[in-house]
């Protein structure tokens, strides 16, 4: 059992305690409830349950629950929580089980839980989707990680991403984030950030684009000097070949003209 946080609503409560406690602390009971066909009237309960103990009424949710195998035999559960209205609230959420073959057949060796959650840009209050983990004992000394920022809420994404901190520890590609930059505003008048971000976003692309103009021009010119010097070098192949002709020709003739003067 676990307190709830009564400052935050149903949905952080249940993707941030009560599934974490769940998946990570008696991850065997979970993936037997999470992998069969009652899956989401398991989930249900448990929703309603929670909304009971913080004396929210709540209707039944059309939870959404997606298995994918990943590499190793890794089994992974997305769960598609309800659209969230506040920060940190989830989209999506994804128990992760990785087994080992023990003398009793398959057991789970290790559990992990991540999250996909609702985040506002600072700059201009833009939605962003910042992929997370749970980490260690939720209860007593849980660690929430947030390997960065995705494209997208799609469970496409989110398995991707899944896939990539496992097998190399990290996001390959994490969104960037981007500041507005005013297009009006002279660069006197923009902050320091502004014009690290205009730089960014207007002066490097521009500088790209003249060097791989000069690269072009450059591969230019030199195909059409070595296709010159390759037509020099045929034409002076050619000459010296006619010359060759030349001289055993003329050769022959001055040996003819002396075998005849000396009959």
């Amino acid at each position: 059992m676990f307190d709830v946080d009564s400052s935050k609503g149903l949905q952080y409560n249940f993707a941030h305690l009560a599934l974490p406690v769940l998946v990570l602390m008696n991850p065997r009971k979970f993936y037997t409830d999470i992998s069969g066909s009652n899956n989401v009237k398991y989930l249900n309960t448990m929703w309603q349950g929670l909304a009971g103990r913080m004396g929210v009424r709540q209707t039944s949710v059309d939870f959404q629950v997606t298995k994918n195998t990943l590499q190793e035999g890794i089994e992974t559960f997305a769960i598609k929580l309800p659209e969230p209205t506040k920060v940190p609230d989830a989209f999506l959420v994804s128990a992760v089980f990785q087994f080992e073959n023990t003398s009793t057949g398959k057991e789970i060796d290790t559990a992990r839980y991540f999250t996909l959650e609702f985040g506002k840009s600072p700059y201009d209050q833009s939605t962003e989707y910042h992929f997370c983990e749970w980490i260690g004992n939720v209860i007593s000394g849980r660690q929430h990680k947030n390997y960065g920022r995705l494209e997208n809420p799609d469970v496409t994404t989110f398995i991707k991403a899944i896939n990539e901190v496992l097998f190399v520890g990290k996001l390959l590609a994490p969104q960037k984030e981007k500041l507005p930059v005013p297009q009006s505003k002279p660069i006197s008048e923009m902050s320091d950030i502004e014009q690290m971000q205009f730089a960014v976003d207007k002066l490097l692309p521009a500088m790209k684009e003249v060097a791989l103009e000069r690269l072009a021009k450059r591969d230019e010119v030199m195909k059409e000097t070595m296709d010159y010097v390759k037509r020099a070098t045929k034409e002076r192949d050619r000459n010296i070949a006619i010359q060759k002709v030349f001289l055993v020709g003329v050769t022959l003739i001055v040996l003819a003209i002396i075998c005849y003067l000396s009959q």
